[in-house]
């Protein structure tokens, strides 16, 4: 059985661009009206995009923004990292458009700025710990969720 080979990259780059970019788009269309008789035109897009947040998903916005850019080239489309909390506090602002965050907008803002936010989960990011290797010749093998939690957030600080 020969099977085609799935390409995640390139999948969730035209989710992201659908489910995140083209909503902030809506008042970027042309200003010239269309009675709707040519089906076969493209819509013509122009304007500005500005996208601040998640380190970790700035790749991934990266390319989303180049295949939209490849449909509409006429939209300026920026983007900025600066963490998680930098995009959530920006978006809630009104300083850029999207606000790109790995964590729900409850977790670095208000309950007010959060619940006034439309969270959109693009995909999911994962990260794994490396420790080297005096940390296993020294006995940890393993550490749970909890463990990584407070070492991470400074709870533990002997390990």
């Amino acid at each position: 059985m020969i099977m085609r080979k799935f390409n995640w990259k390139k999948s969730v780059a035209i989710a992201l661009s659908t489910v995140c970019m083209v909503g902030a788009l809506v008042g970027c269309g042309s200003s010239s009206s269309d009675n709707g008789n040519d089906s076969t035109k493209a819509e013509k897009l122009s304007g500005s995009i500005t996208a601040a947040g998640s380190s970790a998903l700035k790749p991934l916005v990266d390319d989303a923004a180049d295949l939209f850019n490849e449909k509409y080239p006429d939209v300026n489309i920026t983007i900025d990292a600066g963490g998680s909390g930098e995009g959530l506090k920006q978006v809630s602002e009104g300083t850029v458009n999207i606000g790109n965050s790995d964590v729900e907008a409850a977790e670095k803002l208000d309950a007010t700025k959060a619940s006034a936010l439309v969270d959109h989960k693009v995909c999911v990011v994962t990260m794994a710990p490396i420790v080297n290797k005096d940390v296993t010749a020294s006995g940890v093998k393993n550490l749970t969720k909890a463990q990584l939690t407070d070492i991470f957030t400074g709870k533990i600080t002997n390990w």
